[in-house]
């Protein structure tokens, strides 16, 4: 590196440059010194990120793993813990068995042995002699599973 001189010497010429010592002779650490704390530096960091992430990686496994057996044991106790509700929720509701089928909209039921017409509500179905009437009858008359 090449500069002027110091103020301090006596004979200062603008013209006279001053020439900085060699950089080996410089007081510190030496390039050699400087380029291996840069690569041990550069292997400490490496194994810290390395560390990081493998720590990382075990959180979120650790994470996922107490997820799912959390899961696990709720649905396993869930139902010990809530009742489960089997009771009607109509008091109104009657069993009936179908005995007859009169037309698309009116059926005959068994009530506790006795005998009950009743005609469905709401229902549009084809009346006797329509085109489809055969259908409906046939298509009630099907079992149905429960």
């Amino acid at each position: 590196m090449t500069g002027q001189r110091p103020d301090e010497y006596d004979e200062y010429n603008e013209t006279d440059e001053y020439e900085a010592p060699p950089q080996e002779d410089a007081p510190g650490p030496s390039a050699a010194d400087m380029e291996r704390f840069n690569r041990e530096e550069s292997k400490y960091l490496d194994r810290r990120r390395s560390e990081t992430r493998s720590a990382l990686w075990k959180l979120a496994a650790g994470s996922v793993f107490i997820l799912i057996a959390a899961s696990m044991i709720l649905g396993a106790l869930l139902p010990a813990i809530i009742p489960n509700r089997t009771e009607d929720p109509d008091p109104n509701r009657v069993t009936a068995t179908v005995s007859r089928i009169f037309d698309a909209r009116t059926i005959g039921v068994q009530i506790d042995g006795v005998e009950q017409t009743v005609r469905y509500i709401g229902i549009d179905g084809p009346l006797f002699g329509d085109p489809l009437y055969e259908s409906a009858v046939s298509t009630q008359a099907r079992p149905r599973c429960q």
